[in-house]
């Protein structure tokens, strides 16, 4: 069979990056999903909560928005990633389509490991690609260091985090950027290649809350979750539970597509200021669907009644069920579905252990009972939605095991260049502290932890979580976030 045109196979090596080929979906399979709608809780709230209660403040934001972000964090949100990758590969076909003419071919000269992993021996060489023809220009020096970024990263796509890599030297800013450049090299090639500012195609937005009115664009989705919120209508801390979010979900559809159909006349559609900033009709079915919310359930549970909450779990996943049957009826066919973290590695309970209570530690360091908690309800989650996808049969379900990545992630902290879980709430990021008058947060590097307030995580690790959880290594079935829309057993 001839090889595919040059051009594409360059555009193959660049947006087919995260995962490789997982579960027998190619990468030039990548899905274009419209917009996302999110459900969840402050592991997801990009907005909700400073929306409808008191504003989140500084220092939260301190690290990439430098300013209060509404997310607790100082910087980005694992959905803020989920959120750029989704709709960049969307959106990415729309860039090569009008300016694939001017990409050059990539000679790759050079050795196609990380820039600051020099010992690190990854499984494709140069030789790997000879196959590809030699016609037009040359690659530039600096779009062969981004491809060969982006190759490393294809390379090492299935490693777990325990591999024993560490993070990049020098000031956290600088982390971050070459962290992220294994995330996102499409990005970074598309503006050195092209010699532009970012291209008005790629100028990604990230997920707005619903809840926030001012200046707020729902083109590519909405996100419903607010902190504190749960699954159960009484199991949490805020009124916006799971069926709550649900409604306000349909609501938004219903109206969003009357006034829609109200700026169409003869079917012609009207230029507008507002459905610039809506999504269309036809958008919500082919939308991704996210669901992170749990957690506080059980946080609820083991603090108001410790003794049932066993037997509650059920009930949890039946509430669960009853919100992805509606969002089905509404049309939703894509679902990606993220379980509980390992609360009981959460500095909020550790520091609120007892003395003389190493007996019920593990061997990392983490609150034993508390953990066995989210692991069983994780269990009746996926189960669930086993089910859910044995049901609904032309929906498609992911079920994303968060918890193995992050509890991968503390295990191996030191080796990934963060502090050790016993420092996690020596360092409460996320406080502040007066100095001189001023307020000030009570750490000046984030990036050195997990934790940034005892209860959520830094950016420095939601960053490490995403790259395990787009690339679908720890996906049921196995596929990464650009192939949630394909069916597989």
């Amino acid at each position: 069979m001839d090889s595919p045109p040059v051009t594409w196979m360059f555009v193959l090596v660049v947006i087919g990056l995260i995962g490789g080929e997982m579960g027998g979906v190619k990468a030039s399979q990548s899905c274009r999903f419209p917009a996302i709608y999110n459900f969840g809780d402050s592991n997801s709230d990009t907005g909700g909560s400073s929306s409808a209660f008191e504003e989140t403040t500084l220092p939260n934001g301190m690290t990439f928005f430098r300013k209060p972000s509404a997310r607790l964090c100082d910087g980005r949100l694992i959905i803020d990633f989920i959120a750029k990758v989704s709709l960049s590969l969307s959106r990415s076909r729309q860039w090569f389509h009008h300016h694939h003419h001017r990409l050059p071919l990539p000679t790759l000269p050079t050795p196609l490991f990380p820039p600051y992993l020099a010992d690190r021996s990854p499984s494709l060489s140069p030789s790997s690609l000879s196959s590809l023809p030699s016609r037009r220009r040359s690659i530039t020096s600096t779009a062969a260091s981004k491809v060969n970024k982006v190759l490393w990263l294809r390379s090492s796509s299935n490693s777990g985090l325990g591999s024993g890599s560490k993070r990049s030297e020098g000031s956290p800013s600088r982390r971050r950027e070459e962290r992220e450049e294994f995330l996102y090299p499409f990005w970074s090639l598309s503006k050195s290649v092209s010699g532009e500012k970012k291209s008005e195609n790629l100028k990604l937005p990230f997920l707005n809350a619903y809840l926030d009115s001012i200046g707020t664009s729902y083109r590519h989705g909405a996100n419903f979750a607010v902190a504190g919120s749960s699954v159960l209508k009484d199991g949490g801390y805020s009124p916006f539970h799971l069926d709550y979010q649900v409604l306000q979900f349909i609501q938004f559809k219903k109206r969003t597509t009357a006034l829609y159909n109200q700026l169409t006349n003869n079917g012609k559609k009207q230029i507008s200021p507002c459905n610039r900033n809506l999504p269309l009709p036809n958008d919500f079915s082919k939308a991704l669907y996210t669901v992170d919310i749990g957690q506080n359930d059980l946080s609820y549970g083991l603090k108001n009644y410790p003794g049932k909450l066993q037997e509650i779990i059920p009930e949890i996943i039946t509430m669960f069920a009853q919100a992805i049957h509606k969002l089905y009826k509404e049309g939703a066919r894509f679902f990606w579905v993220h379980n509980t973290g390992p609360l009981g590695c959460l500095p909020f309970y550790l520091d609120r252990l007892p003395a003389n209570s190493g007996n019920l530690l593990d061997q990392t360091g983490c609150v034993k009972p508390t953990n066995e908690i989210a692991q069983e309800y994780n269990r009746q989650l996926k189960d669930r939605v086993s089910q859910l996808k044995a049901n609904l049969s032309d929906a498609t379900f992911t079920y994303v095991d968060v918890y193995s990545a992050k509890y991968a992630l503390i295990s191996n902290a030191k080796n990934l260049g963060f502090d050790d879980i016993k420092k996690f709430y020596d360092l409460q990021c996320g406080k502040t502290e007066i100095v001189n008058g001023t307020v000030l947060g009570k750490c000046n590097d984030p990036s050195k932890l997990i934790s940034w307030d005892n209860v959520h995580y830094s950016e420095a690790a939601n960053l490490l979580l995403s790259k395990q959880i787009i690339n679908g290594s720890l996906s049921h079935p196995h596929v990464s976030i650009a192939e949630a829309c394909h069916k597989l057993p």
